[in-house]
């Protein structure tokens, strides 16, 4: 269930989880466009395949990632 969870935090697994990732790719992008073999490569959780109570936000954020 996510209902427990207040709002602020859901936020802010969110933004240090996947935007802060979103925000890394962004600002590296110019650098990564002119290398020759420019890559970025995100670590995302086992989390994802399963099912653990009271992980949803966590789950998400890495899962979108």
């Amino acid at each position: 269930p996510v209902g427990h969870m207040d709002p602020p935090v859901w936020e802010k697994v969110l933004a240090i989880n996947l935007t802060a990732n979103w925000r890394l790719l962004r600002s590296m992008d110019p650098l990564l466009r002119r290398s020759d073999a420019g890559r970025a490569i995100f670590v995302t959780s086992g989390v994802t395949r399963g099912v653990f109570p009271f992980w949803g936000a966590y789950a998400a954020s890495k899962a979108a990632l």
